[in-house]
């Protein structure tokens, strides 16, 4: 198929593979290394590779997309947590109010320069991002905020409701420590992975609850003593008063019950046990299936960047001996042909690539471009050897790389022959 097609739609093949689009613009994987080496010493090692906006446009790191930036908000967050306990802790002392109030101004400025630096670098996007729900959170907590600090440093407080509302929205900024964890890494994982875990037992304590309420409802609500009726007269006070059992709270009801309907003692047994011995043994079951759950997913992530940092090392070589390959071919002539690219292959540069432990990928490359060549020559009636551009040689050696290493043995033999 690549041999037929025309240049137009090997290059439209060559856009869907993504990956690969330096090979038609013409640029090369150094290009794009040197670019983004640019932007980390305009920004920082902490600044993650450029974005993309447009194919292969590529726009500067911004401030605030730069882990170091995400660092110091992070850390001003707990910084502001801790001071709002310390402030909870000495709120007996009025004279430390307005100290405190002046304290609190200060964290307010920081968290608004936060604000108008992402307005400043992202727009609009900002309230459409994915996280809209958090930044919409972020900029109605912080406005009121700024309202509230202008009203202390303006003096104009006084103990009505709209103070309360305020201080109300200043204590919300308790709630950006859940996003701060985010930044974690193992911290997000373990909230995650409990939240998940809890949720699931939470489920099961909850179903055991409704089962042994109902049962219990049925049995009691018109028990003689007034102390049992009010403790499981109705679905609601039922599930409450079997709570409190399993968790050693109030159990005289059950004491009546089983006083007067010693029968009853299996029933409390049998809940008792399913409640606060099954379920409890459960979590940490829960917690290894979530935890495997995860480490699995994990492997996969990392062998997908492991293929893709290979698929990148293969491009880099098949450039790289493209380049090499036209240094021996004649001038005025367009793509390169086998022999030039076989000469190529021999060079001390491209060797260089390949140190001893990886003399397999190197046979594989070889083998690749090999079969390649081989059945463009099988299908060409010319008797010459057949020349391939850039994104044609890159074409191919990926779809050689899918062939099987019976039909590569196969395809080089006819090669030489």
């Amino acid at each position: 198929a690549i041999a037929t097609d025309a240049p137009e739609d090997g290059q439209r093949k060559l856009v869907e593979r993504g990956s690969s689009q330096q090979f038609m613009t013409g640029s090369t994987v150094s290009d794009q290394l040197q670019a983004s080496g640019s932007a980390k010493a305009l920004h920082g090692d902490d600044c993650p590779s450029p974005r993309s906006t447009s194919g292969s446009t590529q726009g500067p790191c911004l401030l605030t997309e730069s882990r170091r930036f995400n660092y110091v908000i992070t850390t001003l967050i707990f910084l502001n947590t801790a001071f709002m306990g310390v402030q909870v802790a000495l709120i007996q002392y009025h004279w430390l109010h307005r100290d405190f109030e002046y304290v609190d101004c200060c964290f307010t400025a920081a968290f608004t320069l936060e604000l108008y630096l992402r307005l400043r670098d992202i727009g609009l996007q900002y309230f459409l991002a994915p996280d809209s729900p958090w930044n919409l959170f972020d900029f109605v907590v912080v406005s009121m905020s700024l309202f509230d600090s202008a009203l202390v440093i303006l003096d104009l407080h006084e103990n009505d409701h709209g103070e309360t509302v305020c201080r109300l929205f200043r204590i919300l900024r308790l709630l950006r420590v859940f996003r701060a964890v985010r930044f974690l890494g193992d911290i997000e994982y373990v909230v995650l992975m409990a939240g998940k875990a809890t949720m699931k037992l939470s489920f099961l304590v909850s179903i055991v609850i409704f089962v042994a309420a109902v049962i219990a409802t049925h049995l009691l609500f018109d028990f003689d003593d007034a102390d049992v009726r009010e403790a499981y007269g109705d679905l609601g006070r039922s599930m409450w008063s079997l709570l409190l059992i399993m968790t050693l709270g109030d159990g005289g009801p059950m004491y009546k019950v089983v006083q007067a309907e010693p029968a009853m003692v299996t029933f409390f047994v049998v809940f008792i046990f399913c409640a606060c011995i099954a379920l409890i043994s459960l979590v940490p079951a829960i917690f290894i299936a979530l935890n495997l759950e995860a480490r699995a997913l994990e492997q996969r992530r990392l062998q997908q960047e492991s293929n893709q940092k290979e698929e990148q090392q293969r491009l880099r070589v098949v450039e790289e001996l493209y380049v090499q390959a036209r240094q021996c071919a004649p001038i005025g002539s367009e793509g390169v042909s086998w022999p030039e690219v076989e000469a190529a292959l021999g060079c001390e540069r491209i060797m260089r690539l390949f140190p001893p432990t990886k003399m397999k990928e190197y046979t594989e490359i070889r083998a690749c471009v090999a079969v390649y060549f081989s059945e463009r020559q099988l299908r060409s009636a010319a008797s010459a050897p057949v020349r391939a551009r850039r994104h044609e040689l890159l074409n191919g050696f990926e779809l050689s790389q899918q062939t099987s290493s019976a039909q590569l043995m196969e395809s080089i033999d006819r090669l030489h022959a």
